[in-house]
């Protein structure tokens, strides 16, 4: 049979003498051991007499040396009070029992889902936020104090290049090697990092982490001022990042430079590896290369940012400049032919910009030169998905998930003051129960409905303002003016392999029953797609 551990306190010598409140409780607990099923040995039942405002008891402290060393299964006590006056002190004690896998019983408030039981969660969940909070101070005090004394942090991975011990470093010449040939070709040879990159890759020679280079660490590499000697601690800080979807090794942080008045100094703890005038020829490259960039260049095209994505592989397409006789020609083309050496190749074709972006306005603008039928449809969503009695249903739900809440804590206070039995005890509160979980799942629900109206609303003002905003300029619009309808509607594009485009956005799908153009075949709109071109 499994052991259970009994605690019992009251507060004054008096009420110790007269007995009455230690010997209550301890037959409760004991009561409660016997239905649970667990035995409670003489040598671990604890009464003492002793105030609630302090963990520093004698029997709470032998009791707690108990669950360190995993002796018991668990604890029972008559009520938290009798445990602890403070929360925080309770939530402590739970968190032990967890840890261990220890049962924590209270006679009068099962620790389930009534209000005590979520205090005690939300408190336990406090008080290990600020054991955390305490915890992440002291190791900062420390690293600073380190780095005070000319210390590198001990922890993290060593910098590519280097060797790390003692809080300084030193150049492990085998990896050096490949660091100044990676400055010496941005400074000397105009290389870009994407073509550092792929001549790394392809010479077979591993990263950082024994993986393959990307753009990311050698931007990272070459932007490191202790590469030429000169080394600062706190550069980063940690921030949530502002796109959690996006895939990254610590999906819930991402480190952005503080600024450079919080960076400090730590002097000869890192021997260079290039010399000052080769980092400094790098970050003109850098800038040069910037200048190059797509947001950059000569030519314009509409579909930026993953608007345009490869019906295929599902990454972005790019725009991209093919010379000719007479000119470039503009194309869209997958990332992973353009990037062979960090994707696999992709069997999408390119596609004329020309073309492509041409449909696609003629699309949009169709379907903004007769804007009522569109607000029409859109409002239409809007009166259908809003709840007809919103305020009331919820306020009417709310109040009957408050009501069988104080229902379930009646029944515990009956149980406990012995008006009724543990049976009578279990059937009603489960039926109080089920009662409520059904009203929370209607809440759920209701909750769901509010969501979809919301998101209805939002469509048709967004759409509205757009409409306000170009009624004037679309039969002239520039590519600017282009480009800010595309991201207001939210448009998103995908070219499938046979050529079919299919677009995405604010527009309904009512909207796709239109006339021919350009001989393309318009299937009726499906699985969510608002409108579909075939190209020719």
């Amino acid at each position: 049979m499994k052991t259970a551990a009994i605690y019992c306190r009251v507060s004054t010598e008096d009420q110790e003498r007269e007995g009455t409140s230690l010997q209550t409780q301890l037959e409760a607990c004991l009561e409660k051991a016997k239905v649970l099923g667990f035995e409670a040995p003489e040598a671990y039942i604890y009464t003492e007499a002793w105030t609630g405002t302090d963990t520093d008891r004698p029997k709470l402290n032998s009791l707690r040396e108990n669950i360190r060393q995993r002796e018991i299964d668990a604890l029972i006590c008559y009520s938290t009070d009798r445990l602890a006056r403070n929360p925080i002190h309770i939530a402590i004690i739970a968190e032990e029992c967890q840890k261990r896998d220890i049962q924590l019983v209270f006679v009068t408030e099962p620790l389930d889902n009534s209000p005590e039981g979520q205090l005690i969660q939300y408190v336990k969940g406090y008080a290990a936020q600020m054991e955390h909070e305490k915890i992440r101070e002291r190791t900062l005090r420390g690293k600073k104090q380190g780095v005070k004394l000319g210390k590198l942090s001990t922890g993290g991975t060593a910098l590519f290049g280097y060797d790390q011990a003692g809080g300084k470093r030193t150049i492990n010449e085998a990896r050096a090697d490949i660091v100044r040939p990676i400055f010496n070709k941005l400074a000397y040879e105009g290389y870009t990092m994407y073509r550092i990159a792929s001549e790394l890759n392809l010479a077979g020679i591993s990263g950082p982490r024994g993986g393959r280079w990307s753009e990311h660490t050698i931007h990272r590499m070459v932007n490191n001022t202790a590469y030429m000697g000169e080394t600062y601690a706190f550069r980063y800080k940690v921030i949530e990042p502002a796109n959690p979807r996006v895939k990254r090794s610590y999906p819930k942080t991402t480190h952005i430079f503080r600024d450079k008045s919080e960076w400090i100094a730590v002097p000869d703890v890192t021997p260079a590896i290039v010399s000052r005038e080769v980092y400094m020829l790098a970050q003109k490259q850098l800038e040069l290369n910037r200048h190059k960039t797509p947001h950059n260049r000569k030519h314009e095209y509409l579909f930026s940012n993953g608007r345009l994505r490869c019906g295929v592989c599902g990454h972005s397409m790019v725009g991209t400049a093919k010379k000719k006789s007479k000119g470039y020609l503009r194309l869209y083309r997958c990332v992973c032919n353009m990037k062979p050496n960090y994707y696999s190749h992709c069997t999408q074709r390119s596609i004329k910009a020309d073309d492509i972006e041409g449909w696609v306005w003629d699309e949009i603008s169709q379907e903004l030169e007769t804007p009522e039928i569109i607000l029409q449809e859109l409002d239409e969503q809007r009166q259908a998905k809003k709840p007809v009695t919103l305020d009331v249903d919820r306020l009417l739900i709310e109040t009957n998930i408050a009501n069988t809440r104080d229902e379930e804590k009646r029944y515990l206070r009956q149980y406990g003051k012995g008006i009724i039995s543990e049976t009578e005890l279990e059937t009603e509160v489960k039926r109080a129960r089920a009662y409520r979980e059904h009203q929370e799942a209607k809440l759920a629900e209701l909750e769901k409905q509010i969501a979809e109206y919301q998101q209805a609303v939002f469509n048709y003002e967004q759409f509205s303002d757009v409409i306000k905003l170009v009624a004037d300029r679309l039969s002239n619009a520039d590519h600017e003016t282009k480009r800010l309808i595309l991201e207001a509607l939210n448009i998103q594009i995908t070219l499938s392999p046979d050529r079919t485009i299919a677009l995405n956005g604010v527009i309904p799908e009512k909207v796709c029953e239109v006339p021919q153009t350009y001989g393309f075949v318009r299937p009726r709109c499906t699985n969510g797609l608002y409108f579909t071109l075939r190209v020719k």
